[in-house]
C-alpha cells in the first residue's frame, strides 16, 4: 500500500444497520443487571468539580438509587467497573461516575411528562405567530402576512431509541 493512504476499515453491516435505525442516538452499552433487577433503567451520574453535589442530586432530587454488586448478573469488575468504599458500582479514575437505577415505569412516566412540558409552548398558534413576526422583521410586513396566512405546521412524532439502558 502506498505511503499516506489509509486502509479502508471493513464494513460491519450490523453496526451500520443499527445506526440507520436510530441515526440520532448512539445507544450506550447495556448494563447486565441480574434477573431479580428486571424493570430498572440505569445510567451513570458524574460528580466532579463543576457538579460536586451531583450524586446527592441524583438520589434526593431525581429519585435514583445507587447500584451495588448484588444488582448484577455478573461480577461488575468483568465489565471494567469498580466498587466505591460504600459498595456502589462506579467507573472513572477517581470513581467519580456512580451507576444508578430507577424503576423503568417511573423513568418513562418522567420522560413523558418532560416531553409534554417541552411541547406546551410549541403550539401551532404561537409558532405561526413567531415565524410570521420574524419574516416581517427581516422581509417586511407583506412577507409576514403571507407567511402567517400560508403557514403550515406538521407534528412529526417518532420513537427515539428502544427504551432505556439496562432494560
Amino acid at each position: 500500500m502506498p505511503r499516506g493512504q489509509r486502509k479502508e476499515a471493513p464494513k460491519n453491516l450490523s453496526v451500520i444497520e443499527r445506526r440507520l435505525q436510530n441515526p440520532l442516538s448512539r445507544r450506550s452499552r447495556e448494563i447486565p443487571l441480574g434477573e431479580h433487577m428486571k424493570g430498572w433503567t440505569t445510567r451513570f451520574f458524574t460528580q466532579d468539580v463543576s457538579r460536586p453535589d451531583r450524586h446527592y442530586e441524583a438520589v434526593h432530587e431525581l429519585g435514583y438509587t445507587p447500584c451495588t454488586a448484588e444488582d448484577f448478573g455478573v461480577d461488575p469488575k468483568t465489565l471494567g467497573l469498580n466498587l466505591t468504599p460504600e459498595g456502589y458500582v462506579c467507573r472513572g479514575s477517581q470513581s467519580q461516575d456512580i451507576l444508578m437505577r430507577i424503576p423503568t415505569k417511573d423513568y418513562r412516566a418522567i420522560q413523558k411528562r418532560k416531553s409534554e412540558e417541552n411541547l406546551k409552548g410549541v403550539g401551532k398558534g404561537k409558532l405561526q405567530s413567531e415565524v410570521a413576526q420574524a419574516a416581517a422583521k427581516v422581509h417586511g410586513d407583506e412577507a409576514g402576512d403571507t407567511v402567517y396566512k400560508h403557514y403550515e405546521q406538521r407534528d412529526v412524532v417518532e420513537r427515539v431509541g428502544a427504551g432505556g439502558m439496562g432494560e
